[in-house]
């Protein structure tokens, strides 16, 4: 689009493209339009370039980070307790520690630890996420004793000026909101993941 066109200097001549600017990015759509594929393009593009390999230009900034769940995955001592507030057993959120974490506790490990070695921007794809660190769906709250998670959305609504990193997240609108309201409501507040030397705000 118009508002995302750049022009850079190479030594191959001026380059005009999109650029992906410091905030929020949503990259949204339906099923099977490159949503995932162009994450992945943004993910590679801090690697030097093999000519022919089809992401000459594709730049990204060295510190671009991946964010993903993994079921099951060893976690040392992380504080997640930006995102996760109570666990089963009254384990610490502070200090998480598990040999076996749930796709919820992965992620929320993955984006601290993200912040942790500097990381300036984070890709989030919903596809290999944890949804229910995403986003809260209200539907549910009657089926819930307690809320024990802060979303993604949730910490990102919250950030309103200042932030030094970035969330480009993928998503598709689900069955139940075939409007896509989901979408305009979370593109409608400027979504942005703020961090201190602390981890996310």
């Amino acid at each position: 689009p118009p508002s995302m066109r750049v022009e850079g200097e190479t030594r191959h001549g001026v380059v005009t493209g999109m650029g992906v600017r410091r905030g929020a990015t949503v990259v949204a759509g339906t099923a099977f339009h490159g949503k995932t594929t162009l994450l992945e393009a943004v993910q590679y593009g801090i690697y030097n370039h093999v000519p022919g390999d089809g992401r000459e230009r594709v730049v990204s900034l060295r510190s671009t980070v991946k964010i993903k769940a993994e079921d099951g995955r060893y976690v040392a001592c992380v504080d997640i307790d930006t995102f996760v507030h109570s666990l089963p057993g009254g384990r610490s959120t502070k200090c998480f520690s598990t040999e076996d974490a749930s796709g919820a506790t992965s992620m929320a490990a993955a984006i601290q630890e993200a912040v942790e070695v500097g990381a300036e921007v984070l890709l989030v794809d919903e596809d290999t996420s944890a949804t229910n660190l995403l986003f809260y769906d209200e539907r549910a709250e009657p089926l819930l004793r307690r809320k024990t998670v802060t979303t993604v959305s949730e910490q990102a609504a919250r950030a309103e000026r200042g932030t030094r990193h970035k969330l480009c997240y993928a998503h598709q609108p689900f069955a139940g909101d075939p409007g896509g309201a989901w979408n305009r409501r979370v593109a409608g507040r400027q979504v942005m993941v703020g961090c201190k030397e602390s981890g996310l705000d």
